[in-house]
């Protein structure tokens, strides 16, 4: 029996970071972020 490679197909969302400033810090430890994203056409479905 011959070998064949195992397969895989998932959907995997995404967004993409335009820009990403880290702009203070809050009294917990984690930063603030001045942030602007998008979602890629393939994931939203719009052309």
């Amino acid at each position: 029996m011959a070998d064949v490679p195992l397969r895989v197909r998932v959907r995997a969302p995404a967004k993409i970071n335009l820009t990403l400033h880290v702009i203070g810090q809050r009294p917990d430890g984690y930063h603030l972020l001045d942030r602007w994203w998008s979602l890629p056409m393939w994931v939203t479905g719009w052309s």
